[in-house]
């Protein structure tokens, strides 16, 4: 049996192989992000700063404000910036059904 970090299985929704061309690329604050004097953002001990680069997360937590909020520094907002609105309805429709098969077991 194979384990997933939550981490790796949004990687995939967003870009569920190599011929799929949506590389997201972004930086921001969580929810849980507590700023320090001194400390750079990713090194938060809450893990409040993400960072994606060419569609992996490299740290920080997906939460509300960043799967879509409405706000520029959700991931659908970049996706649908850069690469259209049928790529982020299709990343959309891949995390809904992820979601209701989870919710149905």
């Amino acid at each position: 049996m194979r384990l997933w970090t939550g981490k790796q299985v949004f990687n995939i929704l967003m870009r569920p192989n190599e011929k799929c061309n949506v590389l997201v690329n972004l930086e921001t604050k969580c929810r849980s992000f507590e700023r320090k004097e001194g400390r750079a953002p990713d090194l938060c001990p809450s893990d409040g700063y993400l960072i994606i680069r060419n569609s992996e997360i490299m740290c920080g937590v997906i939460d509300k404000s960043i799967v879509g909020d409405g706000n520029k520094k959700s991931v659908f907002y970049v996706i649908m910036r850069d690469y259209g609105v049928n790529a982020a309805a299709t990343c959309m429709n891949r995390i809904a059904k992820l979601c209701a098969r989870w919710l149905g077991k």
